[in-house]
């Protein structure tokens, strides 16, 4: 990057006048362009700093344009000429008259953008900043596929592996940079198509690990990420201030990641504050946006094992990370959905912000019974105490007693300051609120105590009516709810074999109306139920005693019949020798539908003609024995 000064300012026809000054403030070039040229000059002369004489110019372009700027091999300063120290607008003709000691009435466009790069020179002006300190990189396939069977998928295999490969790369290379990020891949019918990496750094410090790729089918960009909001930095400063909680609220976040991620925020009454989702959301981003609301203590996912990007997201503001033991299943997360959204009033608009709000609402239930024991702590108190401080306490894991006298002990020394006296002496005048609020603790400690004693008994006595197997009133309810839970869990099995099981006869029934591999089979007892049958191109489904009285054997019928009768082998090989291949049912049976209706597997029919065939190819000794056995009876009566 040069050490060149572009200052700018729009035409009237949208177009900008431009000029690049040199830092001893020789002019290296002019003109007019539009917004599209104003890059590539960017691009030309790699100014260090860009100067305005008001930041909406550049705003006005939209997100289209900061977008290609945040693509730019080195991206420029910022500069608002005309925003002072003290925060404080002035305008162009003023500034030019004060600074660079020259009286000048209306400025022209090319006027505007020569003394915007000499007042950036001079260093007047704050610097504004447009992009985030963060840097996307995009790792895209170039090549699509079309229909093309094995072959396609054999590509978007092959695509799937090349771009995990160099995602892998390029992680490896930002963790021996020690640069933070997070990583996503993007999902379509075809594969993995693209995937994105967040690195939580200014472009050219990861410039300086990963530099852009573009091959023949995969492409390796690197882009700021263009700020949600403007922010100006103060003078001399050198930095912007980290977004900060803008209310002590103690909040319960969900969290669902990915391309497009889910926000869910809850405070810890349960109440649904807000819900977010967006494309390519970073952890800074969503942290801006719950930092309005107040400040994270949980930080929750919808997945037994949480993400990196949640874990990070936990770590950065010192949350509790919350997770289920198993992962949400979407008929549980849309029943949460749709209860919460009825009673807070909230529209949940994607599936992204079920999850999340899933995630929170679960979260939330984990800590219900202490949060309660909490609230009835606090109603029995003489003095107001912050319900979330101490709930923010048991949620880090101290007992719900311990954590009530750290918040009582904390308002206390907050509360008790020592006073100045004119004397010059000084005095606490809150010993009686001390002395009032630890004969408080002391009468909560002997009433815990009081409970642990009489739960002891309690549990004893549970105990000894379970060694006299006698199930006590109180466990009745619970023994029936478990009992309905098993009910309802055997019966959600039961549903899905039955899904499957009607996906398989669907899939069944389809191949025998189309003829692959299986056919119907139905039960006739007449001549006319036959015709019919084999004019609908069905198997007949017989008797093997009715074969002789539904058939005409003399007019030389050929074809295929299903027996229900086992039949013996010497039996059918004497029909299969008419033209008749009788089949047992048992054999080439595929799906029972009624007892007049079968479907039956043709392959296995197939099969088994085949291995009448072999058989008539062979000697059939005992038809041979039966002939020797009738001549010897002939001759003998002879």
């Amino acid at each position: 990057m040069s050490s060149a000064v572009l200052g700018i300012d729009i035409r009237p026809d949208g177009g900008f006048s431009y000029v690049v000054m040199g830092s001893d403030g020789s002019i290296i070039d002019g003109g007019n362009v539009d917004a599209g040229e104003l890059i590539r000059v960017i691009k030309r002369f790699k100014p260090s700093v860009l100067a305005v004489d008001n930041i909406r110019e550049l705003l006005e372009l939209g997100g289209r344009f900061l977008k290609r700027m945040g693509k730019l091999p080195t991206i420029p300063q910022i500069i608002q000429v005309t925003r002072l120290s003290d925060g404080s607008e002035v305008r162009m003709e003023d500034l030019v008259k004060r600074y660079l000691g020259i009286n000048v009435g209306v400025l022209t466009p090319e006027q505007t953008a020569k003394y915007a790069a000499e007042l950036a020179l001079r260093n007047v002006g704050s610097i504004v900043r447009l992009f985030e300190n963060e840097t996307k990189i995009v790792v895209k396939a170039l090549i699509s596929t079309k229909q093309g069977g094995q072959s396609r998928r054999r590509f978007e295999r092959n695509m799937a592996i090349r771009i995990r490969h160099i995602v892998k790369d390029v992680t490896e290379a930002l963790n021996r940079a020690n640069l933070d990020y997070d990583v996503f891949y993007h999902k379509d019918s075809e594969g993995v198509r693209s995937a994105l990496i967040i690195v939580y750094a200014d472009k050219p410090t990861v410039r300086k690990v990963i530099r852009p790729i573009k091959s023949i089918d995969v492409k390796v960009t690197l882009e700021q990420v263009v700020s949600s909001s403007v922010k100006f930095i103060p003078p001399g400063s050198g930095h912007v201030l980290e977004a900060s909680p803008k209310s002590r609220t103690r909040l319960i976040i969900g969290v669902d990641p990915g391309i497009v991620t889910g926000l869910a925020i809850m405070n810890l009454d349960g109440k649904v504050l807000a819900l977010f989702s967006g494309r390519n959301m970073s952890r800074r981003r969503v942290l801006s946006l719950v930092y309005d609301y107040g400040t994270p203590v949980v930080v929750a996912t919808d997945v037994s094992k949480p993400s990196d990007y949640v874990k990070k997201l936990a770590a950065m503001v010192g949350a509790v990370l919350y997770h289920p033991d198993k992962d949400l299943q979407i008929t549980e997360k849309a029943g949460i959905a749709l209860k919460l959204s009825e009673r807070d009033d909230v529209k949940v608009k994607t599936p992204h912000e079920r999850d999340a709000l899933a995630a929170a609402y679960k979260a939330y239930m984990s800590y219900l019974d202490k949060f309660n024991r909490v609230n009835e702590l606090l109603g029995e108190l003489p003095i107001q105490v912050n319900a979330d401080e101490v709930k923010e306490l048991v949620i880090r894991g101290l007992p719900i007693r311990e954590a009530l006298s750290r918040v009582l002990g904390r308002g206390v020394n907050q509360e008790c300051k020592p006073e100045v006296i004119i004397r010059g002496q000084q005095e606490c005048r809150c010993d009686d609120k001390v002395k009032e609020l630890k004969d408080y603790v002391r009468l909560l400690e002997e009433k815990v105590n009081r409970l642990e004693i009489e739960n002891t008994k309690l549990r004893d006595e549970v105990n000894r009516l379970y060694t006299l197997k006698y199930t006590p009133p109180d466990q009745s309810l619970a023994s029936k709810i478990k009992l309905l839970e098993d009910r309802v869990e055997l019966e959600v099995k039961r549903n899905r074999e039955l899904k499957e099981t009607l996906t398989n006869v669907k899939a069944m029934v389809a191949n025998a109306l189309n003829g692959k591999g299986l056919a119907f089979a139905v039960r006739v007892s007449n001549g006319e139920e036959l015709a019919k049958a084999l004019s609908r191109g069905f198997l007949p489904i017989v008797r093997f005693q009715e074969i002789s009285t539904l058939i005409d054997l003399s007019k030389g019928w050929a074809g295929t019949v299903v027996t229900i009768d086992d039949v013996g082998a010497r039996a059918i090989r004497q029909l299969f020798k008419l033209g008749i291949t009788v089949v047992p049912l048992s054999k080439v049976l595929a799906l029972d539908v009624s007892d007049d209706v079968k479907i039956v597997n043709i392959e296995r029919i197939g099969e088994l003609v085949n291995e009448l065939r072999s058989a008539l190819s062979e000697v059939d000794y005992e038809l041979l024995e039966d002939l020797v056995n009738e001549y010897r009876v002939s001759r003998k009566n002879r």
